[in-house]
């Protein structure tokens, strides 16, 4: 999807996971979760472990998952975006560069 791959060996080193889980980590969710850093916050906040990274099908498969993955998406920034509701809210606002 686009992303850096050079560091991806590093990424799965600190997490202890296989670095093969990474090709399962497609857009998946209400919140659209892709990559395996939304996976590991995601399995983090939600479940306080790596259940989620461990086996990505658990976004489409249990409908809370599938529900809660839209909140994070929502309420947290990631990967240098703004959430949407930071935006909405006014608890940020672009840069002159942007």
């Amino acid at each position: 999807m686009g992303a850096d791959t050079t560091a991806f060996d590093a990424f799965f080193m600190t997490k202890n996971v296989d670095m093969e889980h990474e090709a399962g980590m497609v857009p998946r969710g209400l919140g659209y979760l892709y990559g395996a850093d939304a996976y590991w916050m995601f399995s983090q906040i939600v479940f306080g472990d790596n259940s989620v990274l461990e086996d990505p099908q658990m976004v489409t498969r249990d409908p809370v998952t599938f529900f809660l993955s839209g909140f994070m998406t929502w309420m947290i920034p990631m990967n240098g975006k703004p959430a949407p509701h930071n935006i909405m809210l006014g608890q940020w606002e672009p840069s002159w560069e942007e």
